[in-house]
């Protein structure tokens, strides 16, 4: 058998207790009861419980935000707070680089050099034009 039963709706945030909310029914009670004193003195005992309890479950909700030192750095850093060194604009430049250097597909057409044109000339002393043009486009 259990000790004490719980009753945990749907519709309940995460931080409410059942400290909580006993403090909630005795509040309800007051008001019901037309006990204006103690109604006042209930509703800021549900309102200060209920300001601790949210800041303590958000507190450990981020305390290992807080215990993360490089992502924790690393948002100040997107968001503003804090500068940004040379050396990781340097990284983030070198990264981008290397990525456009993979992404881009180069084909090459160098020059050919004046022995090369020769080459193609079959030893030939004398050449027109026309033979100058073609030796450069076979190449």
């Amino acid at each position: 058998m259990p000790i004490e039963w719980i009753k945990v709706h749907v519709n309940d945030s995460p931080w409410i207790t059942p400290k909580f909310k006993e403090l909630i029914r005795h509040r309800q009670n007051a008001f019901t009861s037309g006990d204006s004193v103690r109604f006042r003195m209930f509703r800021n005992l549900v309102n200060r419980e209920r300001k601790i309890l949210r800041e303590m479950f958000f507190i450990s909700k981020v305390s290992h935000f807080k215990q993360a030192k490089p992502r924790w750095s690393a948002v100040k850093r997107i968001s503003g707070m804090s500068p940004i060194s040379q050396d990781l604009i340097s990284q983030l430049e070198s990264f981008w680089l290397r990525q456009a250097n993979v992404a881009i597909k180069r084909v090459g057409h160098p020059i050919p050099t004046l022995e090369e044109l020769m080459k193609n000339m079959a030893g030939a002393m004398k050449c027109s034009k026309i033979d100058l043009n073609s030796g450069y486009h076979l190449y």
